[in-house]
């Protein structure tokens, strides 16, 4: 689990996360909740570039709702198996 957090960014609530993700297939991601905060992994079985573009989908979709991955490159840590990335809300 990468826990390094980024400057103007909080916490967030798993039901918020949810929300974000209601448009992606549910048994795609896991979302959890650590006392660091809530965390997203894909638990999904396919090739290499599936996972990719499921990581892609889940970073776009926090995105339009304010939220942000922690990690340097989010889409190819999302793609390595049981990698679970805090998530916060982008603060202005």
């Amino acid at each position: 689990m990468t826990t390094t957090d980024g400057e103007n960014s909080q916490p967030v609530p798993a039901e918020r996360v949810a929300h974000a993700l209601r448009r992606m297939r549910a048994n795609c991601y896991r979302i959890e909740a650590y006392a660091e905060g809530t965390c997203v992994s894909l638990v999904m079985q396919a090739s290499p570039a599936g996972r990719r573009n499921a990581a892609m989908h889940v970073v776009s979709l926090l995105g339009d709702h304010g939220l942000h991955l922690v990690a340097a490159d989010p889409v190819e840590e999302l793609t390595r198996p049981g990698c679970a990335l805090l998530v916060r809300a982008i603060v202005p």
